[in-house]
């Protein structure tokens, strides 16, 4: 079914199996707009129990607009509604920070998987294909050139060969930024995020996009994780 249509909820409430003890949404929020986030996580808190578990990606938590709590102490996936949050606890402020509180997953290897074909246009210089650090440099000069179309066309084209990575995702996340597309940066930071939970220029970047728009409270929770995973930087 579409969870953005009415009656998937309506047919799930009728079955008589919903509302449900547990959901799991693992990144589908990352790649929605704004309007359509709002509207699965209303569906969401319909089809779960009063006291049910929600199940995100690990960037999801931060840009969920209700008042969800993580499920304990360490939870990072796991969201309850925040009508469970202790007296004085702001349940937005606790989901936010535990969605920078993970680990960054290691990003795949730069290789090129075998039997990828050549791109006819660079047949003859595949066998030297460049590394990621070059891609980023490549991409970069080019982005100084204010040439923005050419540089997202470039790290797309190279990362199908090198695979997903968060350095990748946040420069692309700049040059569309830069580019004025705001909803397709704004994706791209929620890939980074993803990939590496403390990439504090990410949320960052976030930040000033919430604040474009004027989100004040989403940028100010941006902000602080921000500051927190930096703070966390600086003790290692």
């Amino acid at each position: 079914g579409n969870l953005l249509e009415e009656p998937f909820v309506a047919d799930a409430l009728r079955s008589g199996n919903a509302p449900y003890d547990i959901v799991f949404c693992r990144n589908l929020l990352i790649y929605l707009t704004p309007a359509a986030r709002i509207c699965v996580e209303r569906s969401l808190d319909r089809l779960l129990k009063p006291d049910g578990l929600l199940v995100l990606g690990a960037a999801e938590p931060p840009i969920m607009k209700g008042e969800w709590m993580p499920a304990g102490d360490s939870s990072v996936f796991a969201l309850r509604r925040g009508i469970h949050a202790p007296a004085g606890t702001s349940a937005s402020a606790g989901t936010r920070e535990a969605g920078a509180r993970k680990p960054a997953p290691k990003t795949p290897d730069a290789r090129r998987p075998r039997g990828e074909p050549a791109a006819p246009v660079e047949a003859d210089v595949d066998a030297a294909a460049p590394s990621l650090d070059e891609v980023l440099g490549e991409a970069g000069s080019m982005a100084n050139a204010r040439r923005f179309s050419d540089a997202i066309t470039f790290c797309e084209h190279h990362m199908r060969r090198l695979g997903p990575s968060p350095a990748l995702f946040f420069l692309m996340g700049m040059l569309h930024q830069s580019a004025g597309d705001g909803d397709r940066a704004e994706g791209c930071f929620h890939k980074t995020l993803y990939l590496d939970a403390s990439h504090d220029e990410a949320i960052l970047a976030l930040a000033l996009l919430a604040a474009q728009r004027g989100d004040v409270a989403m940028a100010e929770n941006y902000r602080q994780s921000a500051a927190r995973i930096l703070a966390r930087k600086a003790a290692l």
